[in-house]
Formats: structure tokens, C-alpha cells, sequence
């Protein structure tokens, strides 16, 4: 688990797969904790989901990791998705062209 006061990570890892449940909010200051996260987990896992269900609020400094992240697990040979963004995230991750570069999808 990964912390600071406005966002967790918590990885859970399965068979190269990774899920990073993320809660809070994705800014400016909280950053950096996503790409410590990413960075760990890419490798050796091959597949990478960061769970978007626990972050209310993002930001430019979000988007721009998440950019990052995708780029990094892509260099890597990783597939890396975004899954179950709120209504808010989804918008701002729209206006920015983000859902046409990083696939997005709900909750199984």
C-alpha cells in the first residue's frame, strides 16, 4: 500500500496481473504516489488496471500520470487500462482525449 493524506494505492497482484485501487483525489500533490506505484508494478507485471472507483477528483497533474503510466507499461511491453472512473473523472478524462489514447472501462 501506498499513501499520502489524499490518495491511497493499494496493489493487488495476480499471475502478472495487477489491479491498483486507487482512493482520493489525483493532483498535483498525489502525483507522484501513482507513478512510485506504477513504476513498481511495471514489471514485471503484463497486465495493469488502475481502479478509478475511490477518486473524486483529477486534475491536469493526474492526467498527466496517467498518460505517463500508460506510455511507461507500453516501453514495457504492459498493457495498462483504467477501469470504473466516476462520472466527474470520466468528463475530464474526455475533454483531454485521454479515453482515445488509454482504454477505460466499468467494473466487470
Amino acid at each position: 500500500m501506498t499513501d499520502r493524506p489524499d490518495l491511497t494505492v493499494v496493489a493487488d497482484e495476480r499471475d502478472g496481473h495487477v489491479i491498483l485501487r486507487l482512493t482520493g483525489a489525483l493532483d498535483l500533490t498525489t502525483a507522484p504516489v501513482l507513478r512510485d506505484a506504477v513504476a513498481a508494478a511495471v514489471p514485471p507485471a503484463r497486465h495493469v488496471l488502475i481502479d478509478m472507483s475511490g477518486v473524486g477528483f483529477c486534475d491536469s497533474s493526474g492526467i498527466e500520470v496517467l498518460v505517463w503510466s500508460h506510455r511507461h507499461a507500453g516501453e514495457r511491453d504492459c498493457f495498462l487500462g483504467l477501469r470504473d472512473p466516476r462520472p466527474m473523472v470520466v468528463r475530464a478524462l474526455v475533454i483531454a482525449g485521454v479515453d482515445t489514447v488509454i482504454p477505460i472501462t466499468p467494473t466487470p
